[in-house]
């Protein structure tokens, strides 16, 4: 496989690196670059924010279920790219974000633990 490809959106060669994988194609790679798909996204949202609110909205109401437990998931997942940025550090050691990982969540669980005695007294 080649590492370059044309986006049909910018016609910009770029590495494939940089176009998100899509099972249907032959390559295995989208025609258009995450970049110029995200632009897309981001204009969409922008010229119809209206209609995603209402829709966001709905889909909240009749789903409130599915939506608190993806929440509690996500506050308990904690990325590696979450890690780096709050340290400021582009090649932090893998030891390093596996300790802070754990400081973070020690963290969570001590405040979570606190929060629940305060309500009770």
């Amino acid at each position: 496989m080649s590492e370059f490809k044309v986006c049909t959106c910018c016609k910009e060669i770029k590495s494939v690196s940089e176009f998100w994988k899509h099972k249907k194609t032959k390559d295995g790679l989208r025609e258009q670059c995450c970049h110029c798909i995200r632009d897309k996204k981001r204009d969409w949202h922008l010229k119809n924010r209206d209609k995603y609110n209402e829709y966001s909205k709905n889909y909240k109401l009749k789903n409130k279920e599915k939506v608190n437990l993806y929440q509690r998931l996500q506050t308990n997942k904690i990325t590696d790219s979450y890690i780096v940025n709050g340290l400021g550090l582009k090649n932090a050691p893998q030891e390093l974000i596996e300790a802070k990982r754990i400081q973070i969540l020690i963290h969570r669980k001590l405040k979570n633990e606190n929060t629940k005695h305060k309500t009770i007294a």
